[in-house]
This record gives C-alpha cells, sequence and structure tokens, in this order.
C-alpha cells in the first residue's frame, strides 16, 4: 500500500501541479544537413557561414563551437553536421528557420531534431507501397450561398446555446446548426462569411462548411479579441495575458515571442506568422486620460488589398508590415511626430477587378501597379498648426496635405469606394470654452484633390457616408442637455453632392430628434437612424433617400431633397445593438445582456420599418449576420441584370405568391386539425360520461341526439369566436357583401364572414346570404335621440344608417371582431389583425384621409392636406404613425375596426350617444364617435388594411398595389355603374368587377338574377 493510500489523502492534483518536466539534452540537438563537402583548409570558413546564416534566418546567435562537422579519412567533410542549441525552443527555431534554405545555388539545406534519426535509421529496407488513402471532399466554405432563396444566415447566441439559423420574409427560419458551449466568450464571422471563429480559453477555432466542421485552431491562450484581414487569409489575435516561454514541441510560440500579447497567423495553413508587443499609450495632449488606457482595436488597420497591415505608435510613428512575412516596408517605421490616427483608404470596384485580375494572371501586359493611400492627421504641436496628409505606399509620397487650427480632435471617415474622405474636425474657439466642428471634405479622384470645407456651428453626433454613394447623413444636436449627459434633442440632416457645383450641399433635415446613432443598409438608399444609450427612449426611424424617385427627378433646383421621406418611426425597447443583413433587405435590433439592457431579446424589421419578428428572450447575447463575399460579377453584368430586372422579377413574384397561398392553407389545416382532435376528444369524454351514468342505473341527462346536438352548436359558437362583421340594412348593399365575403374565402382566410342586419333587409337577399354560407345575426336599428340627430348634407345622407354599425360592440359571443365596410375588396390575406395584439377597451384602425379631395365646403376646415395623417406615411407599416398632436391625427376611418366585443364597452358608447353634446356636431356619425370616444384607447394601424381608393392618387408616394390587402370603395360604389378608362378610380373598380364576374362564375345556386339584379353594368355618363 502507497504513502498515499495509506494516510487517506488524494495528493495526486498536486503531484501534478508540481511535477517537473524532463527535458533531454538532445532535444536541443539538431542534424543539418546539404552542406557543401569541404577539406580542413575551407572547414572554419563554412562553419562561420552557418553561424552567420543562422543568425541572419532564425535570430540565433551559434558559436562554432556548437556545431561538430564528422569528417573522412581524408579529412573531408561529409556535408552534415550537429548543432548544440542552448533549449529545446531554440532548436525548434533553428530547423523552421533552415529547413528547405537554399545556402547557395547547389546547395539546399535540410534540418532535422537529432532525436528522429534513429527513427530513419529503423526503416525497412524492404519497400512497402503505402495504402492509398480514399480522398473525401471537403465541404464547400460557401456552400450557403447556394441556399435557392437567397435566404441569409445569422448567429443567435443565448445562454450557452449557439445557432445559426436561416431568416427569411417570416423572419428567423430552420437552424442550420446548432451547438451548446460552443464558445467560451463570444463568437465572430470573418469579413467574407467564409469561416465562423469561436473564442475559447486555449485560443480560437476556426469552423466552416454546411455542417460547420473545424477548419483550423489557433492556440493563444487566454485571447480575448481577435481581427480578420480583409480577404481573410490573416487572423489577429490579442491576450491581455504576454505570452510566455514553453518547451512543448506543440507551442508555436519561440522565445522571440515571449512576452508579446498580439500574434498574427496563416488562415490556410494554421501556421503562426508573427508577434507583436503592445504599442504605447498616445501622449496626445488633448486626449481623455481615460481612453489612454484602453486598447484600440483593431490594432493592425488592413490594406484594401491585404498587402500591408499598419498599426500607429501614438505622438512616433506609422509602422507598415508587408504580406507575407510580416517584415517591416522598407525596413523602418514611417517616422511622423505627433501622429495620432490613421485610415487607408478603400477600393472602388474597377481597382478591385484589378486586383481581382492580378491575382489570377489575367491582368493586361503592361499595367501599372496600383498604390495604396493612406490618410493620417497630427494635433498641434508647440507652433505647428495640426495637419491632416495623405499618403501613397509604398512610395510613401505625400499626395496632399492641409492644415487645421484650433483643433480638438479629428476623425478620419473614408466613404466605401475611396472616392471622398471626410475629416470631422472637432474645434474650440481660443478660449476653448465653445466646441463646434468642421467637415472638411477631400474630393480623392479628382485633380490635385480639392477639399471643401463645411462648418457645423452645433456640435456633431454621428457621421456616416451612404455605401458606394456621394451622400452622407449628420447628426448634430444645440441642446445644452448634451453637456449634462441628458438624452439632448439632435437634428438629423442628409447631405448628397451636386455634379454641377462641384460641391457638397444640405438636402433635407429633421428637426427634433432624439437618435443619435447612424446605420446605413449596405446597399445604400435606406437609412436607420436609432437612439441608443439611454433608459427611456428606444426610437428607430427609418428613412429611405429615393422613396419619390421620379418625383425627385422633375424636382427643381430649389429643392434637391425632395425624395427622401421619413418611411416610419418604432421603437424597440430594450436595444442595445442594430445590425444590417447584407443585402440591406432586414434589418435586426436587439438588446443583449451583456450590455445590460432593459428587455434582452431581437426585433427583426424589413428596411421600410415593417416588424417581421419579435422575440423575448433571457440571457440573450449576440445576434450576427453572416457576411456575403463580393459579387462575381463584372460591372457589365450586373448592368445588364437591373436593365432586365423586370423579367427576373416575374418568377420571384409567383414564387412569393406560391409561398403566401402555403402558408394560408397550412395555417387553414392545423386549426383544422386542432379543432378536430379537440371535438373528438369532448365527444369521447361525453360518451364515456353517458356509459357511466347508464351502468349506475341513472337516467342520462341528455339523449345522445341531444347532446350531438348541443355539440354542434357548441362547434358553431367555437368556429365563431374571431370573425369579420359588415353590416347590411338594405338590398342594395348585396353585392358589396358577397363580393367581400367571397374576396376573404379567395385569400384564404381561416374566419367567418357574419352578416349582421336589421329587420328591413329583405328575406330573399337573407336566403341568399344563407345559401352562401354567411351567417345572419339579428340587431335592432340603433340612432341617437331626436335632439342629437345632426342635419346631413345631402351629399351624406347615405350616413343615417351608419349608427348601427355602433351595433357590433355588443356582439359579445365574438371574442374578437375585424369591423368591414360592405363596399370593400380583400385582395390579400389579413387575418393578423384577428390575431394582433389589442388590449380590453382599445381598438386598431387605420387613420381617416382628410385631404378632401373632391373640396367639400362643408367638411371641417382642417381638413387639408398638410394635416392629413397619411401624409407623414411613405410607406406601408404595421403600425401607422400615431403623433396626436398633429391635427386631424386623431380622427379615423371606421370602415375597418379591430375591437374586442362586451356589452359594458356597448353601455358606454350608448350613453355617450345620448348625452354628449358633440354629438350633434358629427359629420361622419360613428366614424366621429368612435374616434372621440376612443381618444386614447385608438391604435392606429396601416392604411393597407383600410386602403380608400382615392389613396392611390392623394397619396400616390405612400400607395404600393403590391402590398394593399384591402381597397374601400367610398364615394360612389362600383356597383352603381362602370367607369371609363382615364378615370382616376378605374383601375380600382376593374378588380371589383373582376371579383364580381368571378362569384358569377361560381353561382351554383339560384336567386342570380336578384344579385344581377342589384348592379348596374352600363357605363358611368361622361356628365357624372
Amino acid at each position: 500500500m502507497s504513502d498515499q493510500e495509506h494516510d487517506g489523502i488524494d495528493y495526486s492534483d498536486l503531484e501534478h501541479q508540481f511535477a517537473s518536466e524532463y527535458v533531454s539534452p538532445l532535444d536541443s540537438v539538431v542534424v543539418l544537413d546539404g552542406a557543401p563537402v569541404v577539406g580542413q583548409d575551407k572547414a572554419d570558413r563554412l562553419l562561420k557561414a552557418i553561424t552567420k546564416t543562422a543568425s541572419k534566418e532564425a535570430g540565433i546567435a551559434v558559436q562554432t563551437h556548437q556545431i561538430e562537422m564528422p569528417t573522412d579519412d581524408q579529412g573531408q567533410s561529409k556535408g552534415f553536421m550537429f548543432v548544440s542549441l542552448h533549449n529545446p525552443t531554440e532548436a525548434q527555431v533553428f530547423q523552421r528557420a533552415l529547413d528547405g534554405y537554399a545556402f547557395d545555388k547547389r546547395h539546399t539545406l535540410s534540418v532535422v531534431p537529432f532525436t528522429e534519426v534513429e527513427s530513419y535509421a529503423n526503416l525497412d529496407d524492404n519497400y512497402v507501397e503505402p495504402e492509398q488513402e480514399e480522398w473525401a471532399p471537403r465541404e464547400h466554405f460557401r456552400a450557403w450561398l447556394a441556399d435557392p432563396a437567397g435566404r441569409d444566415q445569422l448567429i443567435l447566441y443565448v445562454g450557452d446555446d449557439l445557432r445559426v439559423a436561416w431568416t427569411g420574409k417570416s423572419g428567423v427560419g430552420e437552424v442550420a446548426h446548432q451547438r451548446n458551449k460552443w464558445t467560451d466568450l463570444f463568437t465572430q464571422w470573418s469579413p467574407q462569411g467564409t469561416y465562423l471563429a469561436t473564442i475559447h480559453l486555449q485560443g480560437v477555432a476556426l469552423w466552416g462548411g454546411a455542417s460547420f466542421e473545424r477548419i483550423n485552431r489557433f492556440a493563444h491562450p487566454e485571447v480575448k479579441l481577435i481581427d480578420f484581414s480583409p480577404y481573410e487569409r490573416y487572423l489577429v489575435t490579442w491576450s491581455p495575458r504576454p505570452i510566455e516561454a514553453s518547451n512543448s514541441p506543440m507551442s508555436p510560440f519561440t522565445d522571440e515571442d515571449v512576452g508579446n500579447n498580439v500574434a498574427v497567423w496563416d488562415v490556410v495553413t494554421g501556421k503562426l506568422v508573427r508577434t507583436f508587443p503592445m504599442v504605447g499609450a498616445a501622449a496626445h495632449a488633448t486626449a481623455d486620460p481615460t481612453e489612454q488606457k484602453r486598447i484600440s482595436w483593431p490594432m493592425f488597420k488592413w490594406s484594401p488589398d491585404e498587402k500591408y497591415a499598419a498599426r500607429v505608435t501614438p505622438g512616433q510613428q506609422i509602422s507598415v508590415y508587408e504580406t507575407p512575412t510580416l517584415s517591416m516596408l522598407g525596413k523602418k517605421s514611417i517616422k511622423i511626430e505627433g501622429v495620432f490616427d490613421f485610415e487607408w483608404a478603400p477600393m472602388n470596384d474597377a481597382e478591385r477587378e484589378a486586383l481581382e485580375a492580378e491575382r489570377n494572371g489575367s491582368a493586361k501586359p503592361g499595367s501599372s501597379a496600383r498604390e495604396n493611400k493612406l490618410a493620417f492627421w497630427t494635433p498641434e504641436i508647440t507652433n505647428q498648426p495640426a495637419r491632416v496628409s495623405l499618403m501613397a505606399l509604398p512610395s510613401r509620397t505625400i499626395l496632399r496635405s492641409k492644415n487645421l487650427f484650433n483643433v480638438h480632435d479629428c476623425k478620419l471617415h473614408f466613404q466605401s469606394n475611396g472616392d471622398f474622405l471626410c475629416v470631422k474636425v472637432d474645434r474650440h474657439t481660443k478660449t476653448g470654452k465653445t466646441k463646434y466642428c468642421n467637415l472638411e471634405l477631400f474630393r480623392l479622384r479628382e485633380k490635385d484633390i480639392p477639399v471643401q470645407v463645411i462648418e457645423i456651428k452645433d456640435a456633431v453626433i454621428a457621421f456616416a457616408w451612404e455605401p458606394a454613394g456621394q451622400r452622407f447623413c449628420l447628426i448634430t444636436s444645440n441642446d445644452p442637455n448634451i453637456v449634462n449627459g441628458q438624452l439632448p434633442k439632435t437634428i438629423v440632416t442628409f447631405y448628397g453632392y451636386d455634379q454641377r457645383k462641384g460641391d457638397f450641399l444640405s438636402l433635407r433635415s429633421f428637426p427634433d430628434k432624439t437618435v443619435n446613432n447612424v446605420y446605413w443598409s449596405p446597399k445604400g438608399r435606406h437609412c436607420l437612424l436609432a437612439t441608443l444609450g439611454s433608459n427611456t427612449k428606444f426610437d428607430v426611424d427609418f428613412f429611405d433617400l429615393d422613396l419619390d424617385r421620379e418625383d425627385a427627378a422633375k424636382a427643381n433646383e430649389a429643392d434637391p431633397g425632395a425624395a427622401i421621406r421619413l418611411v416610419t418611426t418604432v421603437e424597440a425597447y430594450g436595444m442595445t445593438d442594430v445590425e444590417w443583413d447584407p443585402s440591406g433587405r432586414y434589418v435586426a435590433t436587439y438588446g443583449s445582456m451583456w450590455t445590460a439592457s432593459m428587455e434582452s431579446g431581437y426585433s427583426l424589421w424589413d428596411f421600410r420599418g415593417q416588424r417581421v419578428e419579435e422575440a423575448k428572450v433571457e440571457r440573450f447575447k449576440q445576434l450576427l449576420w453572416r457576411p456575403r463575399p463580393p459579387t462575381l460579377l463584372s460591372r457589365e453584368q450586373q448592368r445588364t441584370i437591373r436593365r432586365n430586372l423586370r423579367e427576373y422579377s416575374r418568377q420571384f413574384e409567383e414564387q412569393d405568391q406560391l409561398d403566401a397561398a402555403n402558408e394560408n392553407s397550412e395555417l387553414v389545416e392545423r386549426r383544422t386539425r386542432l379543432l378536430d382532435e379537440w371535438n373528438a376528444w369532448r365527444r369521447e369524454c361525453r360518451e364515456q360520461l353517458e356509459e357511466k351514468r347508464r351502468v349506475l342505473g341513472k337516467q342520462p341527462k341528455k339523449s345522445l341526439l341531444k347532446a350531438q346536438e348541443a355539440e354542434e352548436a357548441d362547434e358553431e359558437v367555437e368556429d365563431r369566436s374571431k370573425a369579420y362583421a359588415t353590416l347590411l340594412t338594405k338590398r342594395s348593399y348585396l353585392p358589396g357583401a358577397l363580393v367581400l365575403h367571397q374576396s376573404l374565402v379567395d385569400q384564404g382566410s381561416a374566419y367567418p364572414l357574419v352578416v349582421f342586419a336589421t329587420r328591413e333587409l329583405p328575406q330573399d337577399a337573407r336566403e341568399i346570404l344563407a345559401r352562401r354560407g354567411i351567417r345572419v345575426r339579428e340587431i335592432e336599428y340603433l340612432q341617437p335621440p331626436a335632439d342629437k340627430q345632426a342635419d346631413f348634407d345631402e351629399h351624406d345622407l347615405r350616413f343615417q344608417d351608419t349608427w348601427t354599425k355602433l351595433r357590433v360592440f355588443e356582439m359579445a359571443e365574438y371574442e374578437r371582431l375585424v369591423l368591414l365596410d360592405s363596399d370593400m375588396l380583400c385582395t390579400r390575406n389579413m387575418d393578423e389583425l384577428l390575431e394582433m395584439p389589442l388590449e380590453n377597451g382599445w381598438i386598431a384602425a387605420a387613420h381617416a384621409c382628410t385631404c378632401n379631395p373632391k373640396k367639400h365646403p362643408h367638411y371641417p376646415s382642417d381638413w387639408v392636406p398638410e394635416n392629413c395623417g397619411h401624409t407623414q406615411a411613405r410607406f406601408t407599416t404595421p403600425l401607422a404613425a400615431a403623433d396626436f398632436s398633429r391635427p386631424t391625427h386623431d380622427r379615423l376611418n371606421s370602415g375597418l375596426v379591430v375591437l374586442r366585443p362586451s356589452q359594458s364597452t356597448f353601455d358606454g358608447i350608448v350613453s355617450f350617444l345620448h348625452n354628449d353634446e358633440r354629438v350633434p356636431t358629427y359629420k361622419f356619425p360613428d366614424q366621429d364617435l368612435l374616434a372621440d370616444y376612443f381618444k386614447d384607447r385608438f391604435l392606429p394601424i396601416s392604411y393597407r388594411y383600410n386602403a380608400l381608393k382615392t389613396l392611390r392618387y392623394c397619396h400616390a408616394p405612400m400607395w404600393r398595389d403590391e402590398d394593399v390587402k384591402n381597397v374601400h370603395y367610398i364615394m360612389k360604389k362600383p356597383w352603381d355603374c362602370q367607369l371609363r378608362e382615364g378615370d382616376p378610380d378605374f383601375e380600382t373598380h376593374s378588380w371589383w368587377w373582376d371579383s364580381f364576374d368571378r362569384l358569377q362564375k361560381s353561382w351554383d345556386g339560384p336567386d342570380w338574377e336578384v344579385v344581377e339584379g342589384t348592379v348596374n353594368r352600363a357605363l358611368r355618363p361622361e356628365t357624372a
């Protein structure tokens, strides 16, 4: 029994911790072969040449007495020698540096560890042909780009769970790959999306392919930050723990790397390229002392062609390193007194194509090599002004310089194609108390690089160029709260380049904002502005800079920003980060637990600000879209595709329609299946109950027949828990109700249409509705008392019946209803209205159009286009703008109302109808009453659910045929007559007549002549 077992105490962990590692002296010896064979007269010269080579190539000082060179009987060397190094690490460095080294034209050295010589000596003299390994192709690293639907992928990191998921029109879809505890710290995509990097205590691992197999790993203990080069060839890692010496042959580091914190790796081979020490803190006099202690990351900035990596030693120099060895360019740094920061100029498409041609050998003979450009700035030093300079590399030629005065700070912003450079100069007055800003705009593609200066008198909070464009967004503020650390009021201004004047001009400003961050779509045009860093405001503004592109082309020079529109403003509660997908179709706002979000989770939006998906997720950490590599199409091929975009778009539109139809049918099938399962279970329970009662000798409470009848009645009520409802009081609106019902069916609605009718509705109309499967619900006519009745204009006598629409609120047998006017046509499924969140006592409806297009003199005087709620809504959004402080914005259109019926709500409405003094003044009875009664409980929704036919021309910039879900035929009804071509309502009315004709073709019962007798197919008289 061992002492350890005898004492009952296990010391194995301590023994393992403090065990000494045996290092054999032979581990420090290498065999160098392939050297020239010389006599004794040249032996000393050969040994000195070897030591010199070791010092130059391996950086190791080797003395001649450390080399043992065997000779034969004649004193001739044998072409190999033994070299004894100081330690195994030095031996590894020596081997890596000299193995395969061309010593001269005829001799190439070979270096192997001495400990491996024995294995060569024991080789079998008989040659045995090795077994041929079966070749297994690796998965394509960019397989996700072959997705038939062209979807993108994103990373969702929740708790310890990391998953890569597909995304599409419905939000996050199926999971492409998922693992638990896949990373220890965070994760990061490579710039072109080829690799996924995970961070571990031991180092970094790269994953790729369809199944995310491990591609490579890089041993850098306690790594905390990583960065990739633009073309993903190199990986940069940083660890706060300095590199330590290791005797392990598996360690990539040598004694030369000891004490360094930064490592650069070759992604393809997995080998270490070079390590670097940390750079000292800046000595910039105006820099914040707390900022000097922070690590500036990325520490290396890569040139866009990946030929160079550079870093700044603040106040002293810029060091440029040349790939693939990362040796110093020109063997010395660029000394620049006081230098504080720098940036590389990006490439444009033509330069990228030329670089690709250079790499694949297809470059035209005689084409000149491109020089990279680098911009840097130096602060004021004693009597020297601050300066911004542009340098060409590798020649180090200064292309342009500009002196700056009274400078507090500078930020360098290159446009993504390298056409422009904006230097944001924060300046101060001579007293140093007041700060203001200048934008120094360098036009890099023009001769002599001219500079335009734009003076901004307010504090600049954010600046961002439009990708591949000539516009930029600026957020400024003159609010005194900006000094106090409170959320200030900001001004958003868009600038654009005027080709004729050769200057940047202010296009349009939007005051009274709270946004403080700019996020352009990767494709340009669409811009998202967000309020971050606040515990009370989470506003997100969606801008479209080319919404009215055709109108903008016709606009005069006085309004160059006519096409810029605020599409919508939404709230993303708990938002801490914003991420655009690479296609520019979708954008994610999310709250991360790492940044102490008020509510962790994410929301996905399309570029118009419509919410695609919302998920509140505990322990949510990270969301990252997978980047895409640059397109393989040439610029000419891209132009050809854009010219023929209409042809390509047809197949996508057909696929969209097919997907929508499948989604609707799947939803209906699922609901039907669940209902059938529930009814079957209930029927089984009832039968079991009746059987038990029979066994006990008790009389059944009901016969099975009556039970079945009750069950069917219950099923009918169950089916009617949610429904669409429309009022019908006369036969003349019968065709509208029938077409409305048929259009709901055609669009795959899972919910029925119920007609609530007064006793005035004729019996033949009731029978026709019953034969079409439309339930009729009896109600009483509703009107205000005599002293509260309004005197209607002759145009509006039809509104007398609309008071009765309010009866829908007493239909409490339904959980949810969508009230529809019978002069509507459903053009797309809108069942989401019956499923959207809606609090008790609230209603949802679209804004009323208060433009008064017919110029009726009896309409309210503030009913003008500039006051209309739709004037601010320039695109379709799930929820419309709700700024009720504006005139008429609290008015709604009651053609479509989402509601939760209850007797108490209806009683309150009736009381209001009988007692409120405003009732006699109402021009639009039920509509005005609902707006006032639900004044603080009205949720505005998009116009597309109640698309008044007049909006198509009154608000043409907003209207999109493909987005409209429900057309409302206000004023003249389609069934009253047919319109002539050229009439503004001709096309929308033709949609209704097409649906009516389809109804006729599908009619399989009698009484069609009754329906036909309610419509007028004659053309409307030209004088009407």
